[in-house]
């Protein structure tokens, strides 16, 4: 089996679990090609004190901010069916050998 269509599998069990969100060939700008792993939303905790195994009386929550957990996307030129094709990809598929790349 080769790379592009592992490829092509991954994304088209993506398209059965999201319904036909995504269209052939659109992904959204820090989305990757092959898993689709994108930003996710969370929150910063800021707290004060010294913990009490360090011989404090504790810590104490002071904030909560919202925050964005982005992926490692990267643009690569990669073989998609035997084309040429400029692609955005996540660190982790590029090193676990999910994307061909190209010349």
């Amino acid at each position: 089996m080769n790379i592009s269509c592992l490829v092509e599998l991954i994304r088209s069990e993506r398209k059965r679990s999201e319904g036909s969100l995504i269209k052939e060939g659109l992904t959204m700008a820090r989305e990757c090609y092959i898993c689709g792993k994108k930003p996710v939303s969370g929150r910063t905790i800021s707290r004060r004190g010294m913990a009490k195994s360090k011989g404090g009386v504790g810590q104490r929550v002071t904030g909560k901010t919202l925050r964005r957990f982005c992926p490692n996307i990267q643009s690569v030129n990669a073989l998609i069916d035997g084309k040429k094709k400029k692609i955005k990809a996540c660190a982790k598929c590029i090193k676990a050998g999910n994307v061909k790349k190209s010349a």
